[in-house]
């Protein structure tokens, strides 16, 4: 009768391999060195309970490795983070956030901005509270604002350090907060409008100045969002553009994901009886970015709003139109080298324009870029900007690629990307030339051909890539934007697209 509950005799090999395994150990030597190392016998075949008090040795080395202060100060950055604004710690921080923020904390070095001072105990309050709360998300590197670049200004630790930096400013005590949510991004939305709103009358945009960093633009909208905490409303805030009730209330339901710049911009086209899909296609251009000229601006939004049948796509080329005939000087060739001229229509008015007559004249000015000879002529030096050359794919395989972005250096390459992308990007020819842009060309070459895909334009003195468009002035695709992203991080560049 065959016996129940026997077990089975396994090989030495079989035995030897499998106790190396449990040990993390490649081979026999490897594990003869080991047992030398701790003190066991050097013997390859062993019994089962000197095997079991070897693994039992093991783990026990492994558990004391996994809680050196080292390992643990690596896994949590807020134990870290506690114990040097505790003063416990003066070790250098591994993580460029992290650094960045202790730099902040220390007491030496002033920098320009006057909130840039961050006490350290009103910080380790701040970390005991999150920890206390096991918000421990916030102090992970994770973008905070999708709509700026990734850096290490744009994480919900640098937002919290602003916060605490205007500990003055609290109108609740930081004791009555509490999460409404495991989510990163609404934790520090509720903590914000917890401590410096108190009527809840701040628009949801004002969160994205947090993580912005200490520039003088975003102190500057942290200052407008402090005011409207306090309930003076939108009227004592220098914006830059007239107040109005229907402006403050359009700004109030403006999207939250918009930056504070853009959301004034579609407020005032909202205020002016304009519709969403306009206002989108205005934040599309460079009007999205900046409030100069702010008067003459506001008069072409008034004519966009009064035409509601005009298709949006034309707003984008009636916009650089307008800026080139009006606001971009000239620069003509004569026998002593370049000379800059007025615009070519420096009082250029919307009064008594048509739609047809100023598309005409936007048709006629793309036609007179295309076809200018002169101006072929006009080179300009590199910006020493690196270009990006990524393969991908296997050479042998029909999926193998080249992704390229390189700069175009002359009138007669814009020239080219325009009339090939059927936009106006030789306009920025005079610009290039002044060294104010910088324009570059995304292209994918295959086995078979090569394609343009974008036109970018880079401002060269703020290392940002600040607009990308395909053919026909489109959007840049996600798979385009993630190699704008690799591109700006090989080349130190910000992508603000």
């Amino acid at each position: 009768m065959k016996r129940i509950g026997k077990k089975k005799k396994l090989a030495p090999e079989f035995v030897l391999d499998e106790h190396l395994k449990q040990l993390n150990l490649k081979d026999p030597s490897q594990y003869v060195s080991w047992c030398k190392q701790h003190g066991f016998s050097t013997q390859l075949l062993k019994h089962r309970k000197e095997r079991d008090r070897e693994l039992e040795w093991f783990r026990a080395l492994a558990t004391k490795e996994n809680r050196t202060p080292e390992i643990v100060r690596r896994k949590e950055p807020i134990r870290l983070l506690m114990d040097y604004c505790e003063g416990k710690s003066r070790d250098l921080f591994a993580l460029p956030y992290l650094d960045q923020l202790a730099g902040h904390l220390k007491d030496s070095g002033a920098t320009p901005c006057a909130d840039s001072r961050i006490d350290r105990a009103v910080m380790l309050d701040l970390l005991r509270s999150i920890d206390s709360h096991k918000c421990r998300f916030l102090l992970e590197p994770i973008v905070a604002c999708t709509r700026l670049p990734a850096s290490e200004d744009n994480t919900f630790l640098a937002g919290l350090g602003l916060l605490a930096a205007h500990r003055n400013n609290w109108l609740r005590p930081l004791a009555a907060w509490r999460p409404p949510s495991y989510n990163p991004r609404r934790q520090f939305s509720s903590l914000f409008h917890h401590l410096l709103d108190r009527h809840h009358e701040i628009p949801e945009c004002f969160v994205s100045a947090w993580f912005q960093g200490w520039t003088s633009e975003a102190a500057q909208q942290r200052g407008w969002a402090l005011a409207l905490g306090l309930g003076r409303g939108l009227r004592g805030c220098d914006v830059p553009l007239p107040y109005s009730k229907s402006l403050w209330q359009a700004f109030r339901e403006a999207p939250s994901h918009l930056l504070v710049i853009e959301a004034l911009r579609w407020a005032q086209v909202i205020s002016l009886s304009g519709t969403p899909r306009l206002a989108e296609a205005v934040l599309a251009t460079q009007l999205g970015r900046s409030f100069e000229n702010c008067d003459f601006w506001t008069d072409v939004l008034k004519w966009l709003v009064e035409n509601p049948f005009l298709d949006t796509v034309h707003v984008g080329p009636i916009t650089d139109y307008l800026h080139e005939q009006r606001f971009v000087p000239v620069l003509q060739d004569n026998r002593t080298g370049l000379r800059t001229t007025a615009p070519r229509q420096p009082n250029l008015t919307m009064k008594g324009r048509s739609v047809e007559g100023l598309l005409r004249s936007v048709a006629g000015w793309h036609k007179e870029l295309s076809y200018s000879g002169n101006s072929q002529k006009q080179h300009w030096p590199s910006t020493g900007i690196r270009p990006l050359l990524f393969e991908e794919g296997d050479p042998s395989k029909p999926n193998y690629c080249i992704w390229r972005v390189r700069e175009l250096l002359s009138q007669e390459a814009l020239l080219a990307e325009g009339r090939k992308l059927r936009h106006c990007v030789a306009s920025y020819g005079n610009s290039c030339m002044r060294g104010e842009t910088s324009i570059w060309t995304l292209e994918l070459q295959s086995h078979s051909s090569i394609e343009k895909l974008l036109t970018v334009e880079v401002r060269p003195v703020m290392k940002q890539i600040i607009q990308a468009r395909g053919r026909c002035n489109r959007m840049p695709t996600q798979l385009e934007l993630s190699i704008l992203q690799r591109w700006a991080n090989h080349a130190g560049l910000k992508l603000r697209v």
